[in-house]
């Protein structure tokens, strides 16, 4: 019983983590207010794409990175296996599938402009980085949701292999950004 309190705890966490990874993102950053009258004296030029840094990016994955590793934690220490999805390994598919969409909603906002949470695009140094990333993370979202579905009602074996394998491809992506800070 202990186990399973631990274990619909750390669900729980996950879950409220994924909720302000998702508020951070929609958040939108206005620009702080100028406390001076300065009149430029020309036009200021504009690229014609915006471009963020790599510290903005690294930020922004840094931000899912505790949950979808706290997700991928918890379904191992469970001893869920994709063979045997029991109601709390299920819940556990839910969380990953939530944790990865954060991260994936989470560049796909950084790359939309007039999106919240808009960054600009990749430096060049981390542009297939995070491209690689998105993919892993909504390939991961999908599955393991889509497993959870099935999970819920019966046999699922199959989808659960995919939603671990995916998500297994996601963490180690994520291992890939250690230089980066995260």
């Amino acid at each position: 019983m202990n186990r399973l309190i631990k274990g619909f705890a750390t669900l729980v966490v996950a879950v409220v983590m994924c909720a302000i990874g998702v508020a951070g993102c929609l958040r939108g950053d206005s620009p702080p207010e100028s406390s001076g009258a300065v009149t430029p004296t020309a036009e200021p030029s504009t690229p014609d794409t915006a471009q963020a840094t790599v510290a903005q990016w690294a930020s922004r994955v840094a931000e899912s990175r505790a949950g979808i590793r706290d997700a991928h934690a918890s379904w191992e220490e469970n001893q869920c296996l994709p063979t045997n999805v029991t109601p709390i390994c299920s819940a556990y598919l839910l969380t990953m599938s939530m944790s990865a969409e954060v991260l994936a909603l989470g560049i796909e906002g950084g790359t939309k402009e007039g999106a919240p949470g808009f960054l600009g695009d990749p430096p060049d140094e981390i542009a297939s980085l995070v491209a690689r990333t998105h993919e892993d993370a909504r390939a991961a979202a999908d599955s393991a949701g889509a497993a959870t579905d099935v999970c819920q009602a019966g046999e699922c074996t199959g989808e659960a292999y995919a939603a671990v394998a995916d998500y297994g491809s996601l963490v180690a992506t994520l291992d890939a950004w250690s230089p980066y800070g995260v």
